[in-house]
């Protein structure tokens, strides 16, 4: 089929009227080139065989105005178009049209025309096409006015906000929108009243028929025509539960990060602990043999000087081991509330009176299994630290209780265990600290306080026991409304804990037996030495443990090993094992500056070893090295 004549099949069949205009050259009128069958059927009188004849001719109702107004669009240089509805008296069947006018070239135009009924019951035909549509739609859907008014709710949107479609059409105060996201919302909106056929992408909170607030992505909000009403889709979802995820994941991530710094900063603490313990055994060792003669302390008060600073440094090591995780505890089977009432005067010596003390015990507390000395010091580091927070007086309150921590509790604190656990919590009314400074309580060395009025030590002390324990330590708090601390210790089931090593006899017992040391530090080993010898003991020295093995095959009547428990090549412990499996009889005593899991497991001591925490002082190390062979 040739072109013209596809043109002409075209025409012929398409359900639109189609009439082509041409302006005369010489006067201004309009006059027919050539119309389709379907103008005639709409019109109602045969026009095909009126080419040539003027618009006024064939439609002599046509008023002035709008016959002047076809003249200007042929007439003109631009290619414009136009709608217009014909009056009802314009042809013989009285039908009213919609017009549409297309300027051509050659000073014509064509008009097309379809029966404004027939027009419109396609578009309502469509538009209830669409509202199916829309009704059976998986997705929640709302059909927004222009000014704001819901005209149409899927049945979804009950599903996602608990509202039915009656309850939101017509609503005046419409979809309810979060105050803080209400002005994006109406923004958003009055963009897209301004995009026909525009799409964007959103999210807000909008209440739910229960109270609560839900997020919802909004994937879509496209602006339509319809023959009743202009109106904006929006498609959304509910996206709650995603939020709440990555929030609970972004919480977890920056929980792991912290717990990865307190960790790293942990181990540096540790081994500088480790390190300045040797170096304290040594200074304190020999300032405490130069003491213990007669008048030494009024004929060298300096010693005592360089003693006591001493003890301060080895306490700060000992915060620092805490921290770390690398203390040794010695648990015991506990319970909370005895201990709590044990020291209950001196945290009321300590308070001051003008801070209000409540203490408030649980009936029937379960025990714990913890080492009561490292209790209590976490117990009197939170009572000083909320007494600081209160300088103008308030409440402190001390609270026991059981508690059973669920799995969600556990997946949002990392290192947390779920399971029973015995609560101890310290509240305060103090000051109250902000979200940066709760992040970083737990550091060693960070504080609040002024210069000179804190070490920094106290809480990341209390942190350290209470994770080498087992346990979880948490801080809630606001600025201005006070805070409060939680331990949270397992439960135990066991009646019995191990042996106090803390029951040692005061005095510096003497003895005569042979003692093999084996200390890698030279200065440690021969201080040691020389501590041991001026208490009677017979006193070998070895700097490893393959020197240690080959002495004690020399030497007979060795009755103790004094062994540093991390050396290059042989540890302590297997120095030990090759030793006792030669004499089952030799007693073996452990000293370090750490924990190290040869001996220690999870902090807590192997049953049936003998150790001694560094610094070494020689009291205490002539009362335990007693104590190892009496026992």
């Amino acid at each position: 089929m040739e072109s013209g004549a596809a043109f002409e099949f075209l025409l012929g069949h398409m359900p639109m009227g189609l009439m082509i205009w041409q302006l005369d050259s010489t006067q201004p009128v309009l006059r027919l080139v050539g119309a389709n069958a379907a103008a005639e059927r709409l019109i109602g009188f045969s026009i095909r065989d009126q080419v040539g004849r003027s618009m006024g001719e064939l439609f002599p109702a046509l008023p002035s105005e709008r016959h002047q107004q076809y003249l200007d669009i042929a007439g003109s240089a631009e290619t414009e178009g136009a709608t217009i509805t014909l009056p009802d008296t314009l042809g013989a069947n009285g039908i009213m049209m919609s017009v549409r006018v297309i300027k051509m070239p050659e000073r014509c135009m064509g008009v097309l025309f379809q029966d404004l009924a027939e027009q419109n019951a396609a578009l309502a035909q469509r538009e209830e096409r669409f509202r199916t549509l829309l009704e059976n739609s998986a997705d929640a859907i709302l059909l927004t006015s222009a000014r704001g008014k819901h005209l149409f709710a899927s049945e979804s949107v009950k599903r996602i906000l608990g509202f039915t479609a009656e309850q939101l059409i017509g609503r005046p105060e419409g979809l309810m929108v979060h105050p803080d996201d209400l002005p994006g919302a109406h923004a958003t909106f009055l963009e897209m009243l301004q995009r026909p056929g525009g799409r964007l992408t959103r999210e807000l909170r909008a209440r739910h028929a229960d109270g609560s607030w839900r997020n919802l992505e909004f994937v879509s909000a496209n602006c339509l025509e319809m023959p009743s009403v202009r109106a904006i889709v929006n498609n959304f979802r509910d996206v709650t539960e995603r939020k709440q995820v990555e929030a609970a994941l972004q919480k977890s991530e920056e929980q792991l990060r912290h717990a990865q710094k307190m960790e790293a900063v942990g181990r540096l603490a540790g081994g500088v602990a480790h390190d300045f313990n040797n170096l304290l055994s040594v200074v304190l060792s020999y300032a405490d043999i130069l003491l213990d003669t007669e008048s030494a302390v009024d004929a060298h008060p300096e010693i005592q000087e360089i003693r006591k600073a001493g003890m301060r440094a080895a306490e700060l090591t000992h915060q620092l081991l805490a921290f770390s995780r690398q203390q040794v505890l010695e648990p015991q089977v506990l319970d909370l509330n005895e201990r709590v009432e044990a020291i209950q005067g001196m945290i009321r010596r300590i308070i001051g009176e003008d801070i209000e003390l409540r203490v408030v015990l649980s009936r029937d507390l379960w025990r714990t299994l913890v080492d009561p000395g490292q209790l209590e010091q976490v117990l009197m580091n939170l009572v000083v630290n909320a007494r600081d927070a209160m300088l103008k007086g308030g409440s402190l309150t001390i609270e026991t209780g059981n508690v059973f921590l669920d799995q969600a509790y556990a997946d949002a604190h990392v290192g947390a265990a779920s399971g029973p656990h015995v609560m101890l919590a310290i509240s305060d009314t103090g000051v109250g600290m902000d979200r940066a400074t709760q992040q970083r309580i737990f550091e060693p060395f960070f504080t609040t306080k002024k210069q000179g009025k804190g070490t920094g030590l106290g809480l990341a002390t209390a942190f350290g026991i209470v994770k080498q324990s087992g346990g979880t330590i948490w801080v809630y708090s606001e600025p201005g409304k006070g805070t409060s601390f939680k331990v949270y210790l397992p439960k135990t089931e066991s009646t019995a804990g191990k042996r106090s090593l803390d029951m040692l006899p005061p005095e510096a017992p003497r003895g005569t037996e042979t003692i093999l040391v084996v200390e890698d530090d030279p200065s440690v080993r021969q201080v040691t030495c020389t501590i041991l010898t001026l208490h009677g003991y017979r006193c070998i020295e070895a700097a490893s443990g393959a020197e240690a093995l080959r002495l004690a095959a020399a030497t007979p009547g060795i009755r103790l090993v004094l062994t540093d428990v991390v050396m290059p090549k042989m540890s302590g412990r297997e120095l030990a094992l090759q030793l006792l499996a030669k004499q089952p009889e030799l007693k073996v005593l452990y000293v370090s500056g750490y924990t190290e899991n040869s001996i220690i497991h999870h902090g807590v001591l192997d049953e049936g070893v003998e150790f001694l925490q560094k610094p070494i002082i020689p009291a205490a190390l002539a009362r335990k090295v007693r104590a190892v062979l009496d026992a």
